[in-house]
């Protein structure tokens, strides 16, 4: 009789799945068909499996490449004002990338405890986002970081060294091992090798990488830049992309500090990336 579980670890195309019974996770490989067919399972799929085999892989809510995981709810975006500081422009890249895959970001400032990085934690709260402070190392934060990703499938990205791992270890009972930030490079070293999920409680399931280190760039729109919105509807034009169009409430809202420039500044960068293709 068939099982159904989640892939929580892969190598070299072989997969630990966790039965959804929460017994001991099974080694298994895809049936000959599915290897024939090309069908590629991701750590964070959902399959039915029998014995050692896996022998369907179930419908997907999303999938990745870098890192190769799938079925994620929740993109934990570690950011930090303190080496290695986090250029907000990755920032926006990947809360873009977030909005065009139904993924909702979890922006956390890391090490709160040396700089909150008050002027990111205004700029993006405005803009309706979940911003947490939280501090590893003081256990400051963990309560509501814990509230957020309770019950879901969650990812943690950020620059190497900014404490993905640590936090993790706050996070649960696990010891994932930890890299130091270089002093010379004022960047960490990455530590992990592989994608695994990591079943820390609640129903709550975080993918431990070495995070997103490609996002396709698409367009932003209004909808990703969630407080220009309510701005866009007074453009002169319709199809306005709040450049260098006369008469953009955007522009004229960002130049009276209504809404934050850093946002703004992100979001023609982001135009401009994606122009240059």
């Amino acid at each position: 009789m068939s099982i159904t579980g989640r892939i929580v670890k892969a190598i070299s195309g072989t997969y630990s799945v966790a039965p959804d019974d929460r017994g001991s996770a099974v080694i298994c490989k895809p049936r000959g068909r599915m290897r024939f067919e090309k069908v590629n399972p991701l750590v964070g799929d959902r399959v039915r499996f029998e014995e050692n085999t896996i022998i369907e892989l179930l419908p997907r809510r999303n999938s990745f490449a870098r890192p190769p995981v799938a079925n994620l709810d929740a993109l934990v975006i570690l950011v930090s004002a303190v080496p290695p500081i986090t250029d907000p422009y990755v920032l926006d890249l990947l809360i873009n990338f977030c909005e065009n895959e139904a993924v909702e970001p979890i922006i956390v400032i890391n090490k709160c405890d040396i700089d909150d990085y008050a002027k990111l934690y205004s700029a993006y709260s405005l803009a309706g986002f979940t911003v947490l402070r939280v501090s590893a190392l003081e256990n400051t934060g963990l309560a509501e970081l814990s509230a957020a990703i309770s019950n879901k499938t969650v990812a943690f990205t950020g620059d190497s060294g900014v404490g993905k791992t640590s936090l993790l270890n706050s996070l649960s009972e696990l010891k994932l091992k930890t890299g130091e930030v270089s002093q010379k490079l004022k960047r960490g070293r990455h530590t992990t090798r592989h994608t695994e999920l990591y079943d820390i409680g609640g129903g709550t399931f975080v993918a431990d990488s070495a995070g997103f280190s490609s996002v396709e760039a698409k367009i932003p729109t209004a909808n990703n830049y969630r407080e220009f919105a309510e701005y866009s509807e007074r453009c002169r034009f319709a199809d306005c992309r709040h450049h260098k169009e006369p008469d953009c409430a955007v522009q004229e809202a960002v130049e009276s500090g209504k809404l934050p420039r850093v946002r703004y500044e992100n979001y023609l960068r982001l135009l401009g990336r994606v122009g240059e293709r």
